[in-house]
């Protein structure tokens, strides 16, 4: 298998958490899916456990604003799903 392939077996599923918007996204936007599969292959397989990947940023008219895709697995960085 692939590594491409063996990225796209990665669960988005968990028995302890909806996930819900995160599955949402993930069916309509193979790029995201993949994304996230693969932030949390390199998480597993590293010994990192914080992963921000920039996806853009503002400058003009606001302070400096970017977005982020961060996956981790740092207990002082997760928030509340709520």
């Amino acid at each position: 298998m692939s590594a491409v392939a063996a990225i796209d077996q990665i669960s988005l599923l968990d028995g302890e958490y909806d996930n819900e918007l995160l599955l949402k996204i993930a069916s309509e936007s193979p790029t995201f899916a993949h994304m996230v599969r693969s932030s949390l292959e390199y998480l597993d397989s590293s010994g990192d456990n914080h992963l921000p990947t920039w996806l853009g940023s503002w400058i003009e008219d606001r302070p400096k604003t970017q977005v982020q895709l961060v996956v981790t697995q740092h207990p002082d960085y997760t928030v509340d799903e709520d």
